[in-house]
């Protein structure tokens, strides 16, 4: 793991044994993480999920470096992402089984087959119009006929293993 630190935030990026070292670097004042717009790198994962009986077309995205704002101090932690997301309609939810309310004038393309290898490709743009995911995802069967039935997909995001879940 490498982690980068500043006065007002710290930036963590897990790497393999073999590619680099773990380290704590000391970075600049001129420095600052991106912002979520400006292209963090996600995963996708694509599941139907059960909500209270009904069948919904679920996306999850965990970001592959973490990012967060130092608030109120040394022990508050901000996750970028988070506050992102909550300042354009998110709402926290505690468990992957309670369906959030919809987030208004989000979007989402779904580029079936148009990867390089043949792969399903997405694209989610927040009210802005602003590119929050751009990549593939492997949609399971029955998928397609869920986000069809309803019109919208569950998009959830979180940095605890989600996907895994």
């Amino acid at each position: 793991m490498v982690l980068r630190t500043g006065k007002a935030f710290t930036h963590v990026v897990y790497v393999h044994d073999r590619c680099g070292p773990s380290e704590v670097v000391p970075m600049g004042p001129d420095f600052a993480p991106g912002a979520p717009a400006d292209g963090y790198d996600m995963t996708m994962t694509a599941a139907i999920v059960d909500h209270g009986g009904a069948a919904l077309p679920v996306l999850v995205a965990e970001t592959v470096s973490k990012a967060y704002i130092a608030n109120d101090g040394p022990g508050e932690l901000t996750d970028i992402v988070t506050s992102h997301l909550l300042g354009r309609g998110f709402t926290l939810v505690s468990r992957l089984r309670q369906a959030p309310p919809k987030a208004p004038e989000w979007g989402g393309v779904l580029l079936l087959g148009q990867g390089s290898a043949g792969e399903d490709g997405l694209m989610i743009l927040d009210p802005g119009g602003e590119r929050f995911f751009a990549g593939t995802v492997d949609l399971p069967d029955g998928w397609l006929t869920q986000a069809a039935r309803y019109g919208w997909a569950v998009l959830y995001v979180g940095n605890a293993g989600l996907a895994g879940l």
